[in-house]
């Protein structure tokens, strides 16, 4: 018996709304005419950059890798195994933008450029928003006293009137 070429089709993602920390599925119909089993390459891009391929199917990918904004696809290349095909089925969504904790600071920007907590307004307990500490104050959401000068940023700010980030602004 000859091996008969695979084919997979109707690939997509789901959730159809995915958000950074989302997990996301790539799905797919596999189809061989000679019941070999499915060995499929999955190939996984975050704005055309590759991040996650193999065999077996990694068919589920971790949401902390991608952010709002990011378009993520997932390639398909029908394999059983012996033959595996040279093009794919794709399937792409646009990741959206959510701020779970509601201070201004975008999930995805949370977790990997500030290092805040994207479930916690206040990641360092100071008594200001991290997203006012990065938009506003230009002081440090992870300290408590982002100029060192004794006192904490939200002190400075609600109770003194002082520069959050000047450790001489009392005179």
């Amino acid at each position: 018996v000859q091996n008969a070429e695979p084919t997979v089709s109707n690939v997509a993602l789901n959730p159809s709304q995915v958000y950074f920390g989302t997990p996301v599925d790539c799905q797919y119909t596999f189809s061989d005419s000679d019941s070999d089993a499915d060995q499929s390459n999955v190939e996984w891009f975050v704005n055309g950059q590759a991040f996650y391929s193999g065999v077996p199917l990694p068919s589920e990918v971790n949401g902390d890798y991608i952010r709002g904004g990011d378009i993520l696809t997932c390639k398909v290349f029908a394999s059983d195994g012996v033959f595996t095909s040279l093009t794919s089925q794709d399937a792409a969504i646009t990741v959206s933008y959510q701020d779970s904790d509601g201070d201004g600071l975008y999930d995805g920007d949370e977790f990997y450029q500030y290092l805040t907590d994207p479930n916690n307004t206040d990641s360092d307990g100071d008594g200001l928003s991290d997203g006012d500490e990065v938009n506003t104050y230009a002081s440090d959401p992870l300290s408590t006293d982002s100029d060192g000068d004794g006192l904490s940023d939200g002190d400075e700010e609600n109770v003194y009137g002082t520069d959050l980030t000047d450790s001489d602004s009392d005179g």
